[in-house]
């Protein structure tokens, strides 16, 4: 029998472009900027591949004309686009007579999700942009020791969705603070107004909490007008005034919380704590192992208005 040549396949599959979007936007970063914007050439897939890219050097000294620089950028700061953001460095030779574009784009940066690695960096992040008005906290419960500042003159809304040791909020136009309430109380608010609105969840079901947790909280709610909370910290904080008068909420005009059928009996003392009570939303739940979690509104929902 003759020899057969060996046949040599070529391999022509782009195993590059069928890695998740995350893991070409990490190899991306090892181009410029400038470079990066190159391969959406290279076909449909890499089309919009570098609009994020998480770490952004822009240059304005590589375009001849400042205004089609301007134009360029822009395109990174896009407030609808999701992108991680770990390092943004701008350059510019000069600027525009109109630069209320710098204000878009460090609103654009500010409302992305930005992983910050100890929190001198974040402090400082929040700090920092003139137009941040929505901070959103998440944090590694393996990583929980320190405490956090949060000062701004610009903070309108805050929710915290993991366990802080503590978070300490200086933010005089504070409108929403949303947390969960753990086994100790993990945010102080300095200066806290009437306008600001309080979201109170509980990280663990019936669980029991201290004497100094209710009272700081009692605290917090004592000066607000507008509150959600669950009913399951509403019980513990009746039993921490049992033995005494009824507790009253002289601001509160606006409420909203969890009841069951066997919880009704504490409406008249819910009332009585409230006075000057306006708006009610009761969330009628079927069984208490249900509260707490996450449920469609029912044709059982209560609500009444003054």
């Amino acid at each position: 029998m003759g020899s057969r040549k060996k046949e040599t396949k070529v391999c022509d599959t782009d195993r590059i472009s069928q890695l998740p979007d995350p893991l070409i936007s990490e190899i991306l970063c090892h181009l410029s900027t400038k470079d990066a914007v190159r391969t959406s050439v290279l076909s449909t897939r890499w089309r919009n591949l570098w609009q994020s890219v998480p770490e952004l050097d822009l240059n304005s000294y590589v375009f001849s004309d400042v205004n089609c620089f301007v134009s360029f950028a822009e395109s990174f700061f896009h407030p609808h686009m999701e992108s991680w953001i770990r390092k943004l460095e701008l350059n510019m030779s000069k600027s525009p007579d109109d630069k209320s574009f710098l204000n878009r784009w460090i609103d654009a940066v500010s409302r992305r999700q930005i992983i910050c690695p100890n929190e001198a960096i974040l402090e400082k992040l929040i700090s920092g942009p003139p137009l941040l008005e929505d901070l959103t906290l998440i944090r590694s419960l393996a990583n929980i020791a320190k405490v956090l500042q949060v000062r701004s003159q610009t903070l309108k809304r805050i929710v915290i969705d993991e366990p802080f040791a503590k978070v300490v909020i200086d933010a005089p136009l504070l409108q929403f603070l949303r947390t969960c309430i753990y086994t100790t109380k993990n945010f102080e608010i300095i200066n806290l107004g009437f306008s600001t609105k309080l979201d109170f969840g509980v990280a663990y079901a019936h669980a029991t909490y201290s004497t100094s947790l209710i009272h700081g909280i009692l605290t917090d709610i004592s000066r607000v007008r507008d509150l959600v909370i669950s009913l399951d910290f509403w019980k513990d904080i009746f039993l921490y005034s049992k033995s005494g008068p009824v507790l009253q909420f002289y601001n509160l005009s606006h409420l909203k919380t969890e009841f069951s059928k066997s919880d009704l009996e504490m409406l008249p003392t819910l009332l009585e704590s409230c006075p000057k009570l306006e708006s009610l939303i009761l969330e009628m739940v079927k069984d208490p192992s249900m509260r707490g979690k996450k449920k469609r509104r029912t044709k059982g929902d209560i609500s009444s208005s003054a």
